[in-house]
This record gives C-alpha cells, sequence and structure tokens, in this order.
C-alpha cells in the first residue's frame, strides 16, 4: 500500500511506502512547490509540481488510486 500525504499549507507531498509497516512507513519521496494533486479519471493520483521561474504547473508523480491513501492536511 502506498500512502500520499498532501499539506495544503506547506504544498508539500510526501509518498510512504505503508505496505510493511503502517505504524512508522518509509519516506519513498518528497515533493515541494505542490500547488495541488489532481484526481485523473483515469484511475490515478497526479502529484503537479509549479515551477518557480515561469510558473507554471507541471505533472511529475502519478499514484494509481487502488493502491494508495490519500491523506489531506491544512
Amino acid at each position: 500500500m502506498i500512502i500520499l500525504n498532501f499539506n495544503t499549507t506547506t504544498k508539500t507531498a510526501r509518498i510512504y511506502d505503508g505496505s510493511q509497516n503502517m505504524t512508522n512507513p518509509t519516506i519513498i519521496q518528497v515533493f515541494t512547490e505542490v500547488p495541488t494533486v489532481q484526481v485523473r479519471t483515469e484511475g490515478f493520483y497526479e502529484i503537479m509540481q509549479e515551477n518557480s521561474i515561469n510558473g507554471n504547473r507541471v505533472p511529475v508523480y502519478r499514484l494509481p488510486i487502488q493502491n494508495t491513501l490519500m491523506q489531506i492536511e491544512k
């Protein structure tokens, strides 16, 4: 199981591997400057990252919805 933690205040997204130990999951990846995580109709979460130079938003990571628990924090 994958855990996606999206903090809307700090604009960070952390991806954890929760398959081994759900009480103390391992961090796989951390993204900063994340204005949003989109839910795509194709069946995945898409982490969007904002380019600090021109302000464009680009997708940087996709996670399958079926295998992912998403936590949203303020």
